[in-house]
C-alpha cells in the first residue's frame, strides 16, 4: 500500500503509452523502466544505435512488461512526428513524451510540429523536456501548450557536479507522476 499523496500535490495517472527519447541509457533508461513497471506501454527511442533500445525493450518484455524499441536521429526532433505515427500504429497514441536531448543538442525542446502531432491524436498528452546546462530552452520556436498537450521543462542546475542519472530521472518522474518513489 502506498502512502497517501500530500494535500495540494496532484498526481497524474500513469500514461497508457509513453515515448522516452534517449530512453535506453542513463536517466532515460531509469524513466523507461519505471514507466513500464508502472503499467505503461513504453516506446524506447534510441538517439544513436538502436541496439540499446532493443536490449532494454527485450529486458522489459521478458518481465511481462510492454516495451518496443525505436530509433530517432540524434538532434533530429523533426523526425518525431513520423515516429509518433509509428508508435500510435504499434502501441496506441502517445500520452507522455519524455525528451532527453542527446549530447551536442543545443535545444532541449521538441518543435511545434511534435506538439501538433500529439494534439492530433485527440487525447491529452504531456511533454517533459529536460534542459541540461549549456542548452537553451529559448532556442528555436517555443513549444506551446494547448488544451490537449501540456509542455513542461525540467531545468538541470549547472555543475559541477553534474546531476546523477537517478536525480534527473526522479525530476522527470516527479513532473509527471507527482511521486518518483512509486505508488
Amino acid at each position: 500500500m502506498s502512502a497517501p499523496t500530500p494535500p495540494g500535490r496532484p498526481v497524474s495517472p500513469l500514461p497508457r503509452v509513453a515515448l522516452v527519447v534517449d530512453g535506453s541509457r542513463g536517466p532515460g533508461r531509469i524513466v523507461s523502466t519505471r514507466l513500464a513497471t508502472g503499467g505503461a506501454a513504453v516506446a524506447v527511442a534510441a538517439t544513436g544505435s538502436s541496439g540499446g533500445a532493443a536490449f532494454l525493450s527485450k529486458e522489459l518484455t521478458d518481465q511481462g512488461l510492454t516495451a518496443l524499441p525505436y530509433r530517432v536521429g540524434p538532434g533530429d526532433p523533426a523526425g518525431l512526428p513520423g515516429l509518433l505515427a509509428d508508435i500510435a500504429a504499434d502501441l496506441g497514441p502517445v500520452d507522455l513524451l519524455v525528451y532527453l536531448p542527446p549530447p551536442g543538442c543545443t535545444s532541449p525542446l521538441p518543435g511545434p510540429e511534435v506538439i501538433a502531432a500529439l494534439a492530433a491524436s485527440g487525447r491529452a498528452a504531456h511533454v517533459i523536456a529536460v534542459a541540461a546546462p549549456g542548452t537553451d530552452p529559448g532556442a528555436g520556436p517555443p513549444p506551446v501548450s494547448t488544451g490537449r498537450v501540456r509542455v513542461s521543462v525540467v531545468r538541470l542546475p549547472p555543475g559541477p557536479p553534474a546531476p546523477d542519472d537517478r536525480v534527473i530521472a526522479a525530476a522527470v518522474l516527479l513532473h509527471d507522476l507527482g511521486d518518483p518513489g512509486g505508488r
